[in-house]
């Protein structure tokens, strides 16, 4: 016949009472070790119990089970631990009987941070801040299952580099487990021109706890805002340094008018004061006047300068074609390009890893646009990229002859008809520098080099011109 529980909890501390009296050892079970998550005890009497033990440490809920039956003596059982909180070592785990607060055993000492990895192994951490300020790396790592566990980190830089961590001495959370920080320091060679990549591992394991990455954005935004920014400082350039040519052009052709005019009224007026006196002392001479004489050419000249209007300067409209060779030697070439060189009589430039060329006349529909190339450095075959404006371009490379070993045809996609663009940008991929490759004191980095650039405008845009300058 079943027992009442009243009857049985009696029961079970009356062994406990007797236990304590025969040998002096709180309990009717004894502890025995770890094992995974768990405590193992053994019975040490013969008792039948139906209630909860819990595991205490500092008061703190860490397990606990619910037994239920007769236990013999030197039967093994065992009470399931979740988690262990951070606090000072050693502590004791104490077992209770939740409905009667009596101790279900002796205390179990855990004395070493061993002795914490042995029952509830390194625990879960997680990292959960991370951060990059003034050249270190600084993050929080939480471990809320076992508190008492010390986290040994390091970092892997870029996926290659090793590189430990400084962790500091784990704190109490308030609601379980330990946070502990830990830092790094980074150096100016960790960022490299794809930017730096940091995982956090903890020792023993192969999957990062996490990891952060520093990119380079590569927004079209950006490139189309800098040529936009470019072609402005171009044409801004460009239009200061006309108005400059026209006004000095003008200058110099009003000085030049004036010092004909001061030159022929000097010659005027000497010849004037001569032929007065020549005029004079015939007069004297022979006491009558003579015959009129006609008027030197420089004085003709003279008058005719002087009544004649002034003839301003006038500004011939420019003839627009509809093909425009751009030289080596313009200054359209802008961004990413080296100076003019010459090799038998051929104007060239280098360019380095990308370069900018500004439309002469942005306004106009372009059709196409050809580079034609003298050489490429570090490969047999050019291979390049280009963008009218932030448009990506169709890029068609043809084999040249002469000085021009290679014709690149650039084209409009497909699916975008003839438009106008205010800059042309290349990339290479493929780029190398003398130094380098060859040992030389040329340090630059070279592709390719160009002689000449023509672009092809629309015959239909060319009406439209001549319609406004009409």
């Amino acid at each position: 016949m079943r027992q009442p529980k009243e009857i049985q909890l009696r029961a079970a501390t009356a062994a406990i009472d007797h236990t304590q009296r025969r040998d002096g050892a709180a309990g009717v079970a004894q502890p025995v070790g770890f094992s995974s998550n768990a405590v193992n005890f053994i019975a040490s009497v013969d008792f039948t119990i139906d209630d909860e033990v819990e595991a205490l440490v500092r008061g703190i809920r860490i397990g606990g089970q619910h037994l239920r039956g007769s236990f013999q003596a030197g039967k093994p059982f065992e009470i399931p631990i979740h988690y262990l909180p951070w606090v000072e070592l050693p502590s004791e785990i104490r077992f209770v009987a939740k409905s009667t607060g009596h101790d279900f055993c002796s205390p179990l000492e855990l004395r070493t941070h061993d002795d914490a990895l042995a029952l509830l192994g390194p625990g879960e951490l997680h990292v959960e801040a991370i951060s990059l300020r003034n050249g270190m790396l600084r993050g929080t790592a939480v471990n809320r299952k076992n508190g008492l566990a010390r986290p040994h980190l390091f970092a892997r830089v870029n996926r290659k580099i090793p590189r430990p961590l400084t962790v500091e001495h784990p704190r109490m959370l308030d609601d379980g487990g330990s946070v502990c920080h830990f830092a790094m320091q980074l150096l100016p060679t960790d960022i490299t021109d794809q930017g730096l990549s940091v995982e956090i591992f903890e020792y023993g394991s192969d999957v990062p706890l996490t990891s952060t990455v520093l990119a380079r954005i590569e927004d079209d935004n950006v490139h189309a805002k800098m040529i936009d920014l470019e072609s402005r400082i171009e044409e801004i350039r460009s239009s200061t340094s006309l108005q400059i040519g026209t006004i000095a052009s003008q200058s110099n052709d009003r000085l030049r008018t004036l010092q004909e005019r001061i030159d022929a009224f000097i010659e005027y007026m000497m010849l004037h004061l001569l032929d007065a006196r020549a005029t004079e002392h015939r007069e004297n001479i022979e006491g009558t006047e003579g015959k009129p004489k006609p008027l030197p050419k420089s004085v003709l000249n003279f008058k005719e300068l002087i009544y004649s209007p002034n003839v301003e300067p006038t500004n011939e409209p420019k003839q627009h074609t509809l093909i425009h060779t751009i030289p080596a030697k313009s200054e359209s070439f802008s961004y990413g390009w080296y100076n003019v060189e010459s090799s038998d009589g051929v104007d060239f430039r280098w360019m380095g890893q990308s370069g900018i060329l500004f439309n002469p006349e942005p306004d106009r529909l372009v059709e196409r646009v050809v580079l034609q190339l003298k050489s490429v450095y570090a490969a047999e075959r050019p291979s390049l990229r280009a963008f009218f404006d932030h448009v990506s371009a169709s890029v068609e490379v043809k084999d040249g002859s002469g000085d021009q070993r290679f014709i690149i045809a650039l084209n409009w996609p497909k699916d975008r008809q003839n438009d106008c663009f205010k800059a042309l940008r290349i990339e290479s991929d493929v780029a190398a520098s003398p130094a380098t490759a060859e040992g030389s004191h040329d340090d630059r980095t070279l592709s390719v080099s160009v002689t000449q650039v023509v672009i092809h405008y629309s015959h239909s845009d060319s009406h439209q011109i001549t319609d406004r300058a009409h």
